[in-house]
Parts: structure tokens; sequence; C-alpha cells
């Protein structure tokens, strides 16, 4: 789940609004980054895509979510390294990766309606 916590600190978190809002951002960056599976990518799609990627690693970090923070943080830094041109074999990995590791975010606990 979230690293290393509490069981019940670990809920707290999940049932928080900051993890809801960090969930659906990631589902969105990740949805949005598909274009990560073209052939090329122009220098501003790569740092676009290197900020979303760069968002996700901080939330990760946060939430104690050391996989999904690493391997996000790695394909920022790819992205954006000189001389690398459009998309290649190991931003895909990456992105493939960071697709599996999302799919298993516990879902936010949501939070019974006040009375």
């Amino acid at each position: 789940m979230l690293g290393k916590m509490t069981e019940d600190i670990e809920k707290k978190l999940l049932a928080g609004a900051a993890y809801s809002i960090f969930f659906e951002e990631v589902q969105r960056h990740i949805a949005s980054s598909k274009i990560l599976e073209r052939d090329a990518l122009t220098v501003e799609e790569r740092k676009e895509l290197s900020m979303r990627f760069h968002t996700i690693k901080g939330g990760a970090g946060f939430f104690k979510m050391k996989a999904l923070s690493e391997h996000a943080g790695k394909l920022e830094t790819l992205l954006m390294s000189p001389g690398t041109q459009g998309c290649f074999p190991e931003a895909r990995e990456l992105y493939k990766e960071i697709c599996e590791i999302a799919k298993s975010m516990p879902e936010p606990v949501k939070q019974a309606e006040p009375k």
C-alpha cells in the first residue's frame, strides 16, 4: 500500500482530500501522456510530459509510494535529457511501468456525507 506507516495513518491519508486529488491527477496525467506511444515528440511535448511526471513524482513521494515516485522521476529526467529526440524504448517502458503501478494504487476512501 502506502509505504511504511501504520494502518490507522494510512486509512486517514486515503480518506483525505489531498490523496483523492492526487489519485485523480495521476489518472489524468497518465491518460494524457499516451502520446509517449508515438514515434516522435516535439520539445514542447517532452517539456509538458516532464512536468506531468514531476508532479506525479512529488505526490507519490509525499504519500510514500516509492516505486511510483522513482519511475516518474526517471521518466521526467529522461524526457528532458539533452540530445534525446522523440520517444524511445526506455521512455515507453517506463511509461508502461508507471501505468501498471498506478493501477495498483488504492482507491480514495469515500467519506460519509454529513447529516
